[in-house]
C-alpha cells in the first residue's frame, strides 16, 4: 500500500525508471547530514531550501520519518547497494523516478528525476503488454489479475488500492480473484461474500450490476455490516464497478479501496474502464478455456467409453446396428433405427453429398468429414464422421456430437479477435511470427501499417525486411531468423523506415509464449520508438562532455589564481618587513613604497580584469565612445608597459603611420585592449626578446598588430586561446601563464566596438602576432580630441573623518591625509562613527560601507538627516564593493562620490582637493565621481 507524507509517496519498485537519467540530486554523508542539493531536488523533490545544507536529513525533513522511501535509504545505507522505486509528489500528483547508491565515503547520494507523461503513458504500456503477454501465454487467471491490478495502482495518483472478486458459479458468491495490496486478514473475512443489495460496496455492485461509490465506509449505511472490519485495516473508502461479461452477466467486480474518506480523482476513475474491460476479456477467455478443457476431456473419456455414436448400414445404406450412444445422439431406439437409412438422419441440404462420399468408401479410403444430422425430434446437430467400408459392402462410421466443442471454439476465436483488438491499441508496433519458420511473420497489429505505410500483403512472411535501414539487415535478418527457427527470445535496436522515408530507432523484443507443457503457442514481438530517447541519451552525453571541460577549466583557474595572486602579495610582505629595519634611510623607504605599489596595481589589475568580464557577460558596460586619435591611445598603452619590457630586457619597437587614424570608441577600453595585449606578448616571451607593435590602415579599418618572437602556439588553440580561463601550458615550468581571462576580455572590448580580433602562430615556439581590427571613423565625424584637464590643486587643510571597522586601513590612510596637512579623525564602528560625526562635524567623511552596528549606507542617511552641516558635508564610500549596483546603492543613500579600495591616493588627494575647492552650492551637483 502506498505511503504518502508530505512531499512524496512511494508507489512501486521501479529499477526501469532510470533508462534516461536527469534532475534532482541529493547527497548524504554517513551521518545522515545533507552536503549537497540541486535545486531542483530541493524544490520539486522535498520542498527544502538552502537552510537544509549540512543538516541531519531526518531533521531537516521529518515527514520522511517512517516512510517507505526512509526505508529504502536506510537498507541502501546499511546493505550498500543501489535501490530504485517510484515516488509521487502529493501536493502535485506527479510522480518521480528515485535511485538511491551508496558512496565510497559511506553516505548516499539521492537522484531525483521527474517522470513525463509521455513516460507515465510508457509505463502504463509497458504493464498492459506484460498482462497480455501472460494472457497469451495461458498465465494462471491470479496471475492475469494481480498484475493487472498492480497497473492500477502503480498508475494511481492518490494511493488506490484494487481487488478484483470473481462470482462464483452459482452467481451468488463473491470469490477472491486478487488483491495484492489489501491486507490478507481483510481478504480472508470476505473471500465467498453472498452478494445483495446492502452488502458493501462489492456484493451490492455484483448484485444491482451497476457502479456502487462509497466515499465514507465509516458512515455510509451499505457498510453497516462490514465498518468495522474496513475501519480495523484501515480502510476510508470503496467505489466498485462490475466486471461484466459481452453477453452481459456480471462476472466479478473491480474495487478501488482509499486509506482515507474521499472522493476519486479523475484519473483513476479514468483507469477503471480500461481495467474492466482487460479483467472482462481475461476472465471471459480463463472461463472459455476452462470449458474448452472440460469439454476436450468430456469427449475423450466418452471416445475411452465408447460413448461415440457408432453406426452400421448395408450396402443400400439401411442401418444393421447402433451403439446406444448413437440412439441417443439421435433421439431413436435401436428397432427404430433398424428401419431407417442414412438419408433419413442427416440434414436435407446434406444429402447431395452423400453419392460422393459412398464413392470414396468404394475405393477403400477412409472418409473424414462432418454432417449435419436430423434427430427424430427434428433438431440438428453437428457431428464429426469417420466412416471405412467393411467387408461385404457394409460401411462402418462413428459419429462425435461436436456442437458444444464448435460452439467453445467460436468463443476462443471471438476472445483471439479481443486480444489482438487491445494489442491493436498498444503504442508499439506489435507483430507474430510463425516458430520453427526462417522469421516470417503472420500478423502484424495496426500500428505497424500506420508507421510504415504497408499493407499486410507486403509485410507479411519475409516482406518486413524491406523496412530495415541497409546498413543493419543483414545482421538482424540473420538474428531474427535463427531465434525464431530455434524459438529463443529476441532483443535488439536498429532503424526501422517511416512512410514518409524517415528511419527511426527502435527497441525490438521478441517471447516466445509457451504452455504448461513446454510447447510453443505463439512467438509475439514488439517494437519500441526509442528515437527521442536516444537523442536526449547523446545530448546528455554532450552536456557531461561540456561540464567536464568546463570543471577542468575552473579548476585550472582556480590554481592559478591563487599563483597570481601570491606573486604580487609576496613582495608586498617583504617590503612591509624592509620597512622595519629602514633606520632613516629614505631611499629604502622609497624603493619599498614603490614596489608596493607596483604589487598593488597588479592586483588591482587582475581583480578589473575579473570584473570587466563579469560586466560584459551581464551586459553591464557601456562603453564611452568619442572621437580619439589611435596613435594617443597607443601611446597611453605603450607607456603604461614600458615597465615590463624593461624588467625582463626585451626590445621593443612602435610603428606608426603618418596619417591620423580616427575612430569612434572609448579610449580608456581600447587603451585596456592594447595594454593587455602588450602585457600578454611581455609574459610570453623570454629575457632579451623581441616585441614590436604597428598600426596601420587596411581600408575602412584600423589594424594594430602585435609581434612578438616568444613561446608560440600549437595550432589546436588557434580556436580557444580567446574562450574563457583558457591557459595553454599549466606547467610548472610556465607558472606565468595567468589566468585565462585577457584575451576573453580584449575579444569581448574588440567585438564591443564593431572590430574583430585574430591570432596567428606558425607553431611552438615561433611567436605570435595578435591583429585587432577597428572601424575607422568617416571624415565628417572626426573630431579635435579635448584638451586634457589641469591637475587639480591641493585642497586647504580641512577636518576630515574616516569611519572604517578596519584599523589598519583607517590608521594608514589618517596618516597620508595628515601628510597633506588635513585634520583627521577615526571612527571603527557605525554608532561612533556617527557620535564623532555630529560632534566634529567634519567637511569631508570617508565611510566603508560594511561597517558593525550601523552599515555605511545608514550612516550616510543619517548624517544627511542632521540639521545644517549635514546636507554640506562631503561625503566618499570607500569600500572593497565595485559592481553597478553598489554604486548606485551609494547614490541613493546621499554619497557623493563610491570608490573602491585599494584606491590611489594621489587620485583621492586630487579628488578630495577639487570637491572641496568647490563652492557649497556645487559640491552635490557635479555627478558621482567613480573609481
Amino acid at each position: 500500500m502506498p505511503t504518502e507524507y508530505s512531499g512524496l509517496v512511494v508507489t512501486q519498485p521501479a529499477e526501469t525508471a532510470f533508462d534516461t537519467p536527469s534532475g534532482g540530486l541529493l547527497l548524504l554523508d554517513r551521518e545522515w547530514r545533507i552536503t549537497s542539493m540541486t535545486s531542483g531536488f530541493a524544490h520539486y523533490c522535498a520542498h527544502l531550501d538552502e537552510a537544509a545544507l549540512g543538516r541531519n536529513v531526518w531533521e531537516a525533513w521529518p515527514d520522511l520519518v517512517g516512510t517507505d522511501i526512509a526505508a529504502h535509504w536506510q537498507r541502501a545505507m546499511t546493505e550498500r547497494h543501489g535501490i530504485g522505486f517510484v515516488a509521487r509528489d502529493s501536493v502535485s500528483g506527479r510522480r518521480y523516478a528515485m535511485r538511491v547508491e551508496p558512496t565510497v565515503d559511506g553516505g548516499l547520494t539521492v537522484h531525483c528525476q521527474r517522470l513525463t507523461q509521455q513516460a507515465q503513458q510508457e509505463v502504463l504500456h509497458l504493464d498492459l503488454t506484460r498482462v497480455l503477454q501472460l494472457m497469451a501465454r495461458g498465465a494462471p487467471l491470479r496471475d492475469v489479475l494481480d498484475t493487472l491490478v498492480g497497473t492500477i495502482e502503480h498508475q494511481s495518483v492518490s494511493g488506490l488500492i484494487g481487488s478484483v472478486l470473481l462470482l462464483d458459479d452459482s452467481g451468488r458468491h463473491l470469490l477472491l480473484g486478487a488483491a495484492p495490496s489489501l491486507p490478507a486478514d481483510y481478504n480472508a473475512a470476505i473471500d465467498g461474500l453472498e452478494i445483495g443489495p446492502t452488502v458493501g460496496s462489492c456484493g451490492t455492485a455484483a448484485y444491482l450490476n451497476r457502479p456502487i461509490y462509497v466515499s465514507d465506509i465509516a458512515n455510509d449505511p451499505l457498510w453497516a455490516n462490514f465498518r468495522d472490519l474496513a475501519l480495523l485495516h484501515g480502510l476510508g473508502a470503496c467505489w466498485s464497478t462490475p466486471i461484466v461479461a459481452s453477453g452481459g452477466d456480471v462476472l466479478g467486480t473491480f474495487a478501488m479501496y482509499y486509506p482515507e474518506a474521499r472522493e476519486p480523482p479523475a484519473e483513476d476513475l479514468e483507469l477503471v474502464e480500461m481495467v474492466t474491460r482487460t479483467a472482462a476479456i481475461a476472465i471471459e477467455r480463463h472461463r472459455t478455456e476452462r470449458a474448452l478443457r472440460d469439454s476436450e476431456q468430456h469427449f475423450r473419456l466418452l471416445f475411452e467409453q465408447a460413448v461415440d455414436g457408432i453406426f452400421v448400414a448395408d450396402s443400400h445404406g439401411r442401418y444393421v446396428d447402433v451403439n446406444a450412444a448413437g440412439c441417443s445422439m439421435l433421439g431413436y431406439s435401436q428397432q427404430e433405427l433398424r428401419e431407417l437409412t442414412i438419408v433419413d438422419v442427416i440434414a436435407a441440404d446434406e444429402i447431395a453429398r452423400l453419392d460422393g462420399e459412398i464413392a470414396r468408401l468404394d475405393g477403400g479410403a477412409v472418409a473424414s468429414s462432418s454432417w449435419r444430422f436430423r434427430r427424430k425430434d427434428g433438431s440438428t446437430f453437428i457431428g464429426e464422421l469417420v466412416a471405412r467400408q467393411l467387408p461385404g459392402g457394409r460401411m462402418q462410421a462413428i459419429v462425435r456430437d461436436v456442437t458444444e466443442r464448435a460452439a467453445v471454439e467460436a468463443a476462443l476465436r471471438a476472445s483471439e479477435e479481443r486480444f489482438r483488438d487491445l494489442a491493436d491499441n498498444i503504442p508499439q508496433l506489435a507483430w507474430i511470427a510463425d516458430p520453427g519458420s526462417d522469421g516470417q511473420v503472420s500478423w502484424f497489429n495496426r500500428n505497424w501499417f500506420d508507421f510504415t505505410g504497408t499493407t499486410h500483403e507486403q509485410a507479411c512472411g519475409s516482406g518486413w525486411r524491406q523496412v530495415l535501414h541497409p546498413d543493419h539487415a543483414p545482421r538482424v535478418i540473420e538474428k531474427f531468423s535463427q531465434h525464431v527457427r530455434e524459438c529463443i527470445d529476441w532483443e535488439d535496436t536498429f532503424l526501422l523506415r517511416r512512410h514518409d522515408g524517415e528511419y527511426r530507432w527502435f527497441l525490438s523484443r521478441m517471447r516466445v509464449i509457451r504452455d504448461d507443457s513446454g510447447a510453443v503457442v505463439r512467438i509475439f514481438g514488439t517494437n519500441t520508438d526509442i528515437t527521442q530517447q536516444r537523442e536526449m541519451e547523446n545530448e546528455l552525453r554532450r552536456l557531461a562532455d561540456e561540464l567536464s571541460q568546463t570543471d577542468r577549466r575552473k579548476n585550472e583557474f582556480l590554481a592559478m589564481l591563487a599563483h597570481e595572486l601570491r606573486n604580487p602579495l609576496a613582495p608586498i610582505r617583504n617590503a612591509a618587513q624592509m620597512l622595519r629595519h629602514v633606520d632613516g634611510r629614505r631611499d629604502a623607504v622609497v624603493s619599498a613604497s614603490a614596489m608596493i605599489e607596483r604589487q598593488i596595481g597588479q592586483l588591482v589589475r587582475l581583480v578589473d580584469d575579473l570584473l570587466d568580464v563579469s560586466r560584459i557577460d551581464r551586459g553591464r558596460i557601456e562603453l564611452r565612445r568619442q572621437a580619439i586619435n589611435l596613435a594617443s591611445v597607443v601611446e597611453q598603452a605603450v607607456e603604461s608597459a614600458r615597465d615590463l619590457f624593461a624588467a625582463k630586457e626585451q626590445r621593443f619597437s612602435v610603428e606608426m603611420p603618418e596619417q591620423r587614424l580616427s575612430l569612434d570608441a572609448d579610449p580608456a577600453r581600447i587603451a585596456q585592449v592594447i595594454g593587455n595585449l602588450l602585457h600578454n606578448a611581455s609574459k610570453f616571451t623570454p629575457v632579451g626578446g623581441a616585441v614590436r607593435l604597428a598600426v596601420d590602415q587596411h581600408g575602412s579599418e584600423a589594424w594594430v598588430r602585435i609581434i612578438d618572437d616568444g613561446i608560440g602556439l600549437h595550432g589546436d588553440h588557434l580556436d580557444c586561446i580567446f574562450d574563457l580561463f583558457v591557459q595553454v601550458d599549466t606547467s610548472l615550468e610556465r607558472s606565468s601563464s595567468g589566468l585565462g581571462i585577457g584575451l576573453t576580455l580584449v575579444r569581448q572590448l574588440v567585438e564591443m566596438h564593431g572590430g574583430a580580433v585574430e591570432v596567428h602562430s606558425d607553431g611552438p615556439g615561433k611567436g605570435c602576432e595578435f591583429v585587432v581590427r577597428l572601424p575607422l571613423q568617416a571624415a565628417a565625424q572626426q573630431a579635435t580630441e579635448p584638451a586634457s584637464d589641469e591637475p587639480p590643486k591641493a585642497a586647504d587643510a580641512r577636518c576630515i573623518l574616516i569611519v572604517d571597522d578596519n584599523r589598519d586601513s583607517a590608521e594608514s590612510l589618517a596618516m597620508l591625509l595628515e601628510f597633506e596637512g588635513h585634520q583627521t579623525h577615526m571612527a571603527f564602528d557605525g554608532p561612533s562613527g556617527l557620535q564623532a560625526a555630529i560632534e566634529l562635524q567634519p567637511d569631508l567623511l570617508l565611510l566603508d560601507i560594511g561597517l558593525p552596528g550601523i552599515n555605511g549606507f545608514e550612516l550616510a542617511q543619517q548624517i544627511r538627516a542632521q540639521p545644517g552641516w549635514g546636507s554640506r558635508a562631503i561625503l566618499l564610500a570607500l569600500t572593497g564593493w565595485g559592481q553597478d549596483e553598489d554604486r548606485q546603492a551609494s547614490r541613493d543613500a546621499g554619497f557623493d562620490g563610491h570608490l573602491v579600495k585599494p584606491v590611489d591616493f594621489t587620485a583621492l588627494s586630487s579628488l578630495i582637493a577639487s570637491m572641496l575647492d568647490q563652492p557649497p552650492e556645487r559640491q552635490h551637483s557635479t555627478g558621482m565621481p567613480q573609481r
